[in-house]
């Protein structure tokens, strides 16, 4: 069993079964979401370069509990890199403390990312890799406008260097 895979004690296997859960059914749905965010996370860590600063990595996803459970599976396999999590409920004061100096990735809900990149405290000049996990539920909470300010800019930037690349 690796370290990342969850391990229920007693404890919470009777809890569980008292609640109407079986171990087996809750170990199979949290191994099933820990293969799915693995198989988006170790491509994008692999093009993170520490020879540059600034965010590399964005991944936005639509609840705090998913963007805490992203952010326990990198500090486990990202040792090195620099991370930081967004999420409203969580103190602005202390994020914007870590955004001071730009984090390799950003893990967060919409609405905060959209806060911090009109406060300036996010900037994704650097930005390599955009992750929409849960797209469609960010979309649904009713994101979409907080989506199109985060994306917008990038799409401008895409265009622009896709121009400049057509004068060289």
């Amino acid at each position: 069993m690796s370290q990342l895979e969850y391990r229920l004690t007693e404890r919470h296997a009777e809890a569980n079964a008292r609640n109407g859960y079986t171990a087996k059914r809750h170990y199979t749905a949290l191994t099933h979401r820990l293969g799915k965010t693995l198989a988006f996370l170790l491509p994008v860590l692999s093009r993170i370069s520490p020879k540059i600063a600034g965010v590399q990595a964005l991944v936005i996803v639509p609840s705090r509990e998913l963007a805490l459970q992203i952010d326990n599976v990198l500090r486990k396999i990202a040792a090195g890199i620099k991370i930081v999590c967004c999420y409203g409920g969580h103190s602005v004061r202390e994020e914007s403390k870590s955004l001071a100096v730009a984090p390799a990735l950003i893990v967060g809900t919409p609405g905060r990312i959209a806060d911090h990149i009109r406060r300036g405290r996010i900037v994704l000049e650097t930005l390599d890799t955009l992750v929409l996990d849960e797209f469609d539920k960010c979309l649904a909470l009713g994101f979409q406008d907080e989506m199109q300010e985060i994306i917008a800019p990038l799409e401008k930037r895409k265009e622009k260097d896709s121009h400049l690349g057509d004068r060289q």
